[in-house]
Protein backbone atom coordinates (compact mmCIF):
# COMPACT_ATOMS: atom_id res chain seq x y z
CA UNK A 1 0.00 0.00 0.00
CA UNK A 2 1.23 3.50 -0.86
CA UNK A 3 2.47 5.33 2.20
CA UNK A 4 0.21 8.18 3.33
CA UNK A 5 1.55 11.66 3.92
CA UNK A 6 1.50 12.96 7.52
CA UNK A 7 -1.98 14.17 8.39
CA UNK A 8 -1.96 17.95 9.09
CA UNK A 9 -3.63 17.51 12.43
CA UNK A 10 -4.17 21.15 13.44
CA UNK A 11 -5.63 22.11 10.07
CA UNK A 12 -7.83 19.01 9.96
CA UNK A 13 -9.21 19.55 13.46
CA UNK A 14 -9.84 23.24 12.74
CA UNK A 15 -11.66 22.31 9.55
CA UNK A 16 -13.82 19.81 11.47
CA UNK A 17 -14.78 22.49 13.99
CA UNK A 18 -15.53 24.78 11.06
CA UNK A 19 -17.88 22.20 9.54
CA UNK A 20 -20.00 22.24 12.71
CA UNK A 21 -19.39 25.40 14.74
CA UNK A 22 -18.25 27.56 11.85
CA UNK A 23 -21.58 26.96 10.15
CA UNK A 24 -23.67 26.45 13.27
CA UNK A 25 -26.96 27.61 11.77
CA UNK A 26 -26.73 25.06 8.97
CA UNK A 27 -25.70 22.29 11.39
CA UNK A 28 -28.62 23.04 13.70
CA UNK A 29 -30.89 23.04 10.66
CA UNK A 30 -29.60 19.56 9.84
CA UNK A 31 -30.02 18.00 13.31
CA UNK A 32 -33.16 19.62 14.72
CA UNK A 33 -35.58 16.90 13.58
CA UNK A 34 -33.40 14.03 14.84
CA UNK A 35 -32.91 15.89 18.14
CA UNK A 36 -36.65 16.42 18.51
CA UNK A 37 -37.29 12.73 17.84
CA UNK A 38 -34.68 11.71 20.41
CA UNK A 39 -36.31 13.87 23.08
CA UNK A 40 -39.93 12.96 22.30
CA UNK A 41 -39.53 9.26 21.54
CA UNK A 42 -36.60 8.29 23.77
CA UNK A 43 -35.75 10.74 26.53
CA UNK A 44 -39.27 11.52 27.77
CA UNK A 45 -40.43 7.87 27.69
CA UNK A 46 -37.22 6.94 29.53
CA UNK A 47 -38.04 9.48 32.24
CA UNK A 48 -41.49 7.97 32.61
CA UNK A 49 -39.96 4.51 32.92
CA UNK A 50 -37.55 5.76 35.59
CA UNK A 51 -40.58 6.94 37.55
CA UNK A 52 -41.97 3.43 37.46
CA UNK A 53 -38.63 1.96 38.46
CA UNK A 54 -38.41 4.48 41.30
CA UNK A 55 -41.77 3.29 42.55
CA UNK A 56 -40.55 -0.32 42.49
CA UNK A 57 -37.24 0.32 44.24
CA UNK A 58 -38.35 2.94 46.79
CA UNK A 59 -42.07 2.33 47.46
CA UNK A 60 -41.93 3.89 50.95
CA UNK A 61 -40.25 7.04 49.68
CA UNK A 62 -42.71 7.33 46.81
CA UNK A 63 -45.67 6.90 49.17
CA UNK A 64 -44.28 9.60 51.47
CA UNK A 65 -43.90 11.97 48.54
CA UNK A 66 -47.42 11.28 47.27
CA UNK A 67 -48.99 11.69 50.71
CA UNK A 68 -47.25 14.94 51.56
CA UNK A 69 -46.73 16.51 48.15
CA UNK A 70 -43.04 16.61 49.04
CA UNK A 71 -40.37 17.94 46.74
CA UNK A 72 -36.82 16.70 47.04
CA UNK A 73 -35.36 19.84 45.46
CA UNK A 74 -36.45 22.09 48.35
CA UNK A 75 -33.83 23.56 50.74
CA UNK A 76 -33.02 21.08 53.53
CA UNK A 77 -34.13 23.55 56.21
CA UNK A 78 -37.67 23.59 54.75
CA UNK A 79 -38.12 19.85 54.41
CA UNK A 80 -40.48 17.90 56.58
CA UNK A 81 -39.56 14.60 58.22
CA UNK A 82 -41.28 12.53 55.46
CA UNK A 83 -39.37 14.51 52.85
CA UNK A 84 -36.04 13.88 54.57
CA UNK A 85 -36.85 10.18 54.87
CA UNK A 86 -37.75 10.05 51.19
CA UNK A 87 -34.55 11.84 50.24
CA UNK A 88 -32.42 9.46 52.30
CA UNK A 89 -34.26 6.49 50.77
CA UNK A 90 -33.61 7.82 47.28
CA UNK A 91 -29.90 8.49 47.81
CA UNK A 92 -28.84 5.24 49.48
CA UNK A 93 -27.48 2.32 47.41
CA UNK A 94 -30.06 -0.05 45.94
CA UNK A 95 -30.04 -3.52 47.49
CA UNK A 96 -30.23 -6.74 45.48
CA UNK A 97 -33.71 -7.44 46.81
CA UNK A 98 -34.92 -4.00 45.75
CA UNK A 99 -33.37 -4.42 42.31
CA UNK A 100 -35.39 -7.62 41.90
CA UNK A 101 -38.57 -5.58 42.32
CA UNK A 102 -37.97 -3.83 39.00
CA UNK A 103 -40.30 -5.25 36.39
CA UNK A 104 -38.51 -6.90 33.45
CA UNK A 105 -40.83 -5.17 30.99
CA UNK A 106 -39.65 -1.77 32.23
CA UNK A 107 -36.03 -2.74 31.62
CA UNK A 108 -36.97 -4.16 28.21
CA UNK A 109 -38.66 -0.90 27.25
CA UNK A 110 -35.64 1.17 28.31
CA UNK A 111 -33.35 -1.18 26.36
CA UNK A 112 -35.54 -0.85 23.27
CA UNK A 113 -35.58 2.93 23.62
CA UNK A 114 -31.79 2.99 23.75
CA UNK A 115 -31.60 0.83 20.63
CA UNK A 116 -33.95 3.25 18.87
CA UNK A 117 -31.79 6.18 19.94
CA UNK A 118 -28.71 4.38 18.60
CA UNK A 119 -30.50 3.84 15.28
CA UNK A 120 -31.33 7.56 15.11
CA UNK A 121 -27.74 8.56 15.87
CA UNK A 122 -26.40 6.18 13.21
CA UNK A 123 -28.99 7.45 10.73
CA UNK A 124 -27.77 10.99 11.42
CA UNK A 125 -24.13 9.88 11.10
CA UNK A 126 -24.64 8.29 7.67
CA UNK A 127 -26.47 11.34 6.33
CA UNK A 128 -23.90 13.71 7.84
CA UNK A 129 -20.99 11.76 6.32
CA UNK A 130 -22.73 11.92 2.95
CA UNK A 131 -23.08 15.68 3.30
CA UNK A 132 -19.40 16.03 4.21
CA UNK A 133 -17.94 13.63 1.63
CA UNK A 134 -20.38 13.90 -1.25
CA UNK A 135 -22.18 17.19 -0.67
CA UNK A 136 -25.40 15.17 -0.59
CA UNK A 137 -28.33 17.40 0.51
CA UNK A 138 -25.87 19.73 2.18
CA UNK A 139 -27.52 22.00 4.73
CA UNK A 140 -30.84 20.16 4.48
CA UNK A 141 -32.71 18.76 7.47
CA UNK A 142 -31.63 15.18 8.17
CA UNK A 143 -34.65 12.86 8.27
CA UNK A 144 -34.54 9.57 10.16
CA UNK A 145 -34.00 6.65 7.84
CA UNK A 146 -32.78 3.16 8.58
CA UNK A 147 -31.98 1.02 5.59
CA UNK A 148 -29.05 -0.91 4.17
CA UNK A 149 -26.45 1.90 4.53
CA UNK A 150 -27.41 2.47 8.16
CA UNK A 151 -27.32 -1.28 8.86
CA UNK A 152 -23.82 -1.55 7.39
CA UNK A 153 -22.79 1.45 9.50
CA UNK A 154 -24.21 -0.31 12.59
CA UNK A 155 -22.21 -3.45 11.79
CA UNK A 156 -19.04 -1.37 11.47
CA UNK A 157 -19.72 0.27 14.83
CA UNK A 158 -20.32 -3.15 16.41
CA UNK A 159 -17.02 -4.48 15.05
CA UNK A 160 -15.22 -1.46 16.44
CA UNK A 161 -16.94 -2.03 19.77
CA UNK A 162 -15.90 -5.68 19.83
CA UNK A 163 -12.28 -4.65 19.23
CA UNK A 164 -12.43 -2.38 22.29
CA UNK A 165 -14.52 -4.74 24.45
CA UNK A 166 -11.63 -6.63 26.14
CA UNK A 167 -10.04 -3.36 27.25
CA UNK A 168 -13.38 -2.00 28.48
CA UNK A 169 -14.12 -5.19 30.42
CA UNK A 170 -10.72 -5.09 32.12
CA UNK A 171 -11.24 -1.45 33.12
CA UNK A 172 -14.74 -2.19 34.43
CA UNK A 173 -13.36 -5.10 36.46
CA UNK A 174 -10.66 -2.80 37.81
CA UNK A 175 -13.22 -0.24 38.97
CA UNK A 176 -15.48 -2.91 40.46
CA UNK A 177 -12.52 -4.27 42.41
CA UNK A 178 -11.85 -0.78 43.78
CA UNK A 179 -15.35 -0.57 45.32
CA UNK A 180 -15.57 -2.40 48.70
CA UNK A 181 -19.24 -3.35 48.19
CA UNK A 182 -18.36 -5.23 45.00
CA UNK A 183 -14.87 -6.41 45.87
CA UNK A 184 -16.18 -8.81 48.54
CA UNK A 185 -13.19 -8.02 50.70
CA UNK A 186 -10.34 -5.57 50.58
CA UNK A 187 -10.71 -3.24 47.60
CA UNK A 188 -7.71 -2.37 45.47
CA UNK A 189 -6.40 1.18 45.51
CA UNK A 190 -7.02 3.26 42.39
CA UNK A 191 -4.18 5.66 43.26
CA UNK A 192 -1.71 2.79 43.55
CA UNK A 193 -2.80 1.27 40.24
CA UNK A 194 -3.22 4.41 38.13
CA UNK A 195 -0.82 3.16 35.40
CA UNK A 196 -3.31 0.38 34.63
CA UNK A 197 -6.12 2.92 34.30
CA UNK A 198 -4.08 5.28 32.10
CA UNK A 199 -2.77 2.41 30.01
CA UNK A 200 -6.30 1.14 29.43
CA UNK A 201 -7.49 4.55 28.24
CA UNK A 202 -4.51 4.94 25.90
CA UNK A 203 -5.05 1.46 24.44
CA UNK A 204 -8.77 2.10 23.94
CA UNK A 205 -8.12 5.43 22.19
CA UNK A 206 -5.46 3.75 20.06
CA UNK A 207 -7.97 1.12 18.91
CA UNK A 208 -10.54 3.84 18.20
CA UNK A 209 -7.97 5.65 16.03
CA UNK A 210 -7.02 2.50 14.12
CA UNK A 211 -10.66 1.72 13.28
CA UNK A 212 -11.73 5.34 12.67
CA UNK A 213 -11.55 5.28 8.87
CA UNK A 214 -13.94 2.32 8.71
CA UNK A 215 -16.87 4.72 9.16
CA UNK A 216 -16.31 6.94 6.10
CA UNK A 217 -15.30 3.83 4.14
CA UNK A 218 -18.60 2.17 5.04
CA UNK A 219 -20.61 5.22 4.00
CA UNK A 220 -18.71 5.54 0.72
CA UNK A 221 -19.08 1.80 0.05
CA UNK A 222 -15.71 1.67 -1.67
CA UNK A 223 -14.27 -1.38 0.15
CA UNK A 224 -15.61 -4.78 1.17
CA UNK A 225 -13.70 -4.94 4.47
CA UNK A 226 -13.67 -1.40 5.92
CA UNK A 227 -12.50 -2.54 9.34
CA UNK A 228 -9.41 -4.25 7.89
CA UNK A 229 -8.76 -1.45 5.40
CA UNK A 230 -8.98 1.18 8.14
CA UNK A 231 -6.36 -0.67 10.15
CA UNK A 232 -4.03 -0.51 7.17
CA UNK A 233 -4.84 3.08 6.16
CA UNK A 234 -4.22 4.54 9.63
CA UNK A 235 -0.84 2.85 10.14
CA UNK A 236 1.23 5.99 9.46
CA UNK A 237 -1.20 8.46 11.04
CA UNK A 238 -2.62 6.59 14.03
CA UNK A 239 -1.09 8.88 16.68
CA UNK A 240 -2.16 11.99 14.79
CA UNK A 241 -5.72 10.68 14.71
CA UNK A 242 -5.33 9.75 18.39
CA UNK A 243 -4.42 13.37 19.21
CA UNK A 244 -7.18 14.68 16.96
CA UNK A 245 -9.76 12.64 18.83
CA UNK A 246 -8.58 14.23 22.08
CA UNK A 247 -8.66 17.71 20.52
CA UNK A 248 -12.27 17.09 19.49
CA UNK A 249 -13.55 15.09 22.46
CA UNK A 250 -12.11 16.89 25.47
CA UNK A 251 -13.26 20.45 24.59
CA UNK A 252 -16.70 19.14 23.61
CA UNK A 253 -17.14 17.27 26.89
CA UNK A 254 -15.89 20.24 28.92
CA UNK A 255 -18.24 22.61 27.09
CA UNK A 256 -21.21 20.30 27.72
CA UNK A 257 -20.33 20.00 31.43
CA UNK A 258 -20.03 23.77 31.67
CA UNK A 259 -23.47 24.25 30.14
CA UNK A 260 -25.05 21.65 32.43
CA UNK A 261 -23.41 23.08 35.55
CA UNK A 262 -24.39 26.63 34.58
CA UNK A 263 -28.03 25.72 34.01
CA UNK A 264 -28.06 23.61 37.18
CA UNK A 265 -26.91 26.58 39.22
CA UNK A 266 -29.46 28.85 37.56
CA UNK A 267 -32.44 26.59 38.21
CA UNK A 268 -31.13 25.25 41.52
CA UNK A 269 -31.20 21.59 40.52
CA UNK A 270 -27.52 20.71 40.41
CA UNK A 271 -28.09 17.58 42.48
CA UNK A 272 -30.91 16.06 40.45
CA UNK A 273 -29.65 17.32 37.13
CA UNK A 274 -26.28 15.63 37.27
CA UNK A 275 -26.43 12.53 39.47
CA UNK A 276 -28.46 10.42 37.07
CA UNK A 277 -30.68 9.15 39.89
CA UNK A 278 -34.12 7.75 39.26
CA UNK A 279 -36.36 10.77 38.86
CA UNK A 280 -38.27 11.61 42.05
CA UNK A 281 -41.97 11.94 41.13
CA UNK A 282 -42.31 15.21 42.98
CA UNK A 283 -43.52 17.93 40.58
CA UNK A 284 -44.02 19.05 37.01
CA UNK A 285 -41.13 21.43 37.47
CA UNK A 286 -38.83 18.52 38.30
CA UNK A 287 -40.01 16.68 35.19
CA UNK A 288 -39.43 19.78 33.03
CA UNK A 289 -35.96 20.20 34.49
CA UNK A 290 -35.10 16.61 33.73
CA UNK A 291 -36.36 16.99 30.16
CA UNK A 292 -34.15 20.06 29.80
CA UNK A 293 -31.05 18.16 30.92
CA UNK A 294 -31.93 15.18 28.75
CA UNK A 295 -32.31 17.52 25.77
CA UNK A 296 -28.86 18.93 26.46
CA UNK A 297 -27.52 15.38 26.66
CA UNK A 298 -29.11 14.42 23.34
CA UNK A 299 -27.75 17.57 21.68
CA UNK A 300 -24.30 16.78 23.10
CA UNK A 301 -24.39 13.33 21.46
CA UNK A 302 -25.25 14.81 18.07
CA UNK A 303 -22.64 17.56 18.35
CA UNK A 304 -19.96 15.06 19.40
CA UNK A 305 -20.83 12.66 16.58
CA UNK A 306 -20.98 15.60 14.18
CA UNK A 307 -17.52 16.87 15.14
CA UNK A 308 -15.88 13.44 15.22
CA UNK A 309 -17.48 12.50 11.88
CA UNK A 310 -16.24 15.75 10.33
CA UNK A 311 -12.72 15.01 11.61
CA UNK A 312 -12.81 11.45 10.25
CA UNK A 313 -14.29 12.54 6.93
CA UNK A 314 -11.60 15.16 6.37
CA UNK A 315 -8.85 12.76 7.53
CA UNK A 316 -10.16 10.10 5.15
CA UNK A 317 -10.31 12.54 2.22
CA UNK A 318 -6.73 13.69 2.91
CA UNK A 319 -5.34 10.16 3.08
CA UNK A 320 -7.13 9.17 -0.13
CA UNK A 321 -5.66 12.21 -1.91
CA UNK A 322 -2.18 11.54 -0.52
CA UNK A 323 -2.27 7.97 -1.87
CA UNK A 324 -3.32 9.19 -5.30
CA UNK A 325 -0.67 11.93 -5.44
Amino acid sequence: MTQSLPLPIIATVNAAYGDVLGNLKAFLGSIWLILLMMVLFVEIPTLIMTQEIYKSIHPEAYAALEDTGAKLDMPSTEKTVPQKIAEAENSRPVTIEEARQVKPEHLAIIFALNLFQMAMVFSFSVAWYRQLLLGDKKGKTIVFHYGKPEWHFTLTAMKSGFAQAPVVLVMISFFMASIPEFAGGEAISVSDNWPLFVGGIVLMLYLIARTSMSYPMTVMGEVTEPFKQSWAMTRQNVWRIFIGNLMIGLPTVMAALGIVIGISLLVGTAQHGMTGEAMPPDSRLSFAEHVLFKTIGAAFILFLFGLVSAFYARSYAFMIRSKQA
